[in-house]
């Protein structure tokens, strides 16, 4: 659907951050960051879940760095639901003590 031209774009949105999720346990931060970057600026409604798939990919690799970058992100921007910016702070407390162990 995200590559349908006869969807209209909201539906097509959806479809490329739904693809996201599924693809988060496969994909490297990098790849996801180049499918789904265009969302991430403070004009788009998909923002946080974005940001949400690229720090569960950090993390899933080890980034700890990234993956807390993109945490506060959510976590600062009250334009995001509460509850992406809930699970964004309880990830955040598993990501934190991390960051000193990573060389």
């Amino acid at each position: 659907m995200a590559k349908d031209q006869s969807a209209e774009q909201p539906w097509r949105d959806l479809a490329r951050i739904r693809a996201g999720y599924i693809l988060v346990d496969k994909l490297a931060p990098a790849e996801l960051i180049s499918r789904l970057g265009s969302f991430d600026n403070e004009q788009s409604p998909w923002r946080g879940p974005a940001r949400e798939i690229f720090a569960l990919s950090a993390y899933r690799t080890g980034d700890y760095t990234m993956a807390d970058r993109y945490l506060n992100a959510i976590i600062a921007d009250q334009g995001i639901p509460l509850e992406l910016r809930q699970r964004a702070q309880t990830l955040l407390e598993v990501v934190t003590p991390l960051l000193s162990t990573k060389k």
